[in-house]
């Protein structure tokens, strides 16, 4: 396997009407793949590393504005188990790693803050973030949040 394999995948992808963006998560996916198969023996050498992606049109971010984040937390509430994980995730912008690396050790009622040090990986638990340094988040009352 090598570019010129990679680029017949890419390009069958495209053919088939999928979007550059949609490619790159593909060739992402097989990239991973490789890189995993050379880390276990598999193959010797992971020829598509460096393989570049296709280039994106930028998009347009979109927000929920205060009332919307209402309107879902509202129906969540009875509706969805992991109400609390939304209420959670929308008060501090965390990663989905980072709330899934969240346990009750760093969680502080006394200075109400939460520790952010660890984060959940395809590899497993790491005891580290993204940016590898720990940071602290203040805690709001139970109830308040950004739709107060």
């Amino acid at each position: 396997m090598d570019f010129n394999h990679s680029r017949k995948l890419e390009n069958y992808i495209l053919r088939s009407g999928k979007t550059n963006r949609t490619v790159n998560k593909h060739m992402m996916n097989f990239k991973t793949i490789m890189n995993d198969a050379e880390k276990m023996g598999y193959i010797l050498k992971n020829k598509v590393r460096g393989y570049k992606e296709l280039k994106q049109k930028r998009r347009d971010l979109t927000y929920w504005n205060k009332e919307e984040v209402k309107t879902f937390l509202n129906y969540t509430e009875y509706n969805d188990e992991l109400h609390d994980l939304y209420v959670l995730t929308l008060n501090t912008g965390l990663r989905l790693g980072e709330v899934c690396g969240l346990c009750w050790d760093k969680v502080d009622f006394e200075s109400n803050q939460i520790i952010i040090s660890r984060s959940l990986t395809r590899n497993g638990l790491r005891d580290s973030t993204k940016g590898g340094q720990s940071r602290y988040l203040p805690m709001n009352d139970i109830g308040q949040g950004p739709c107060s």
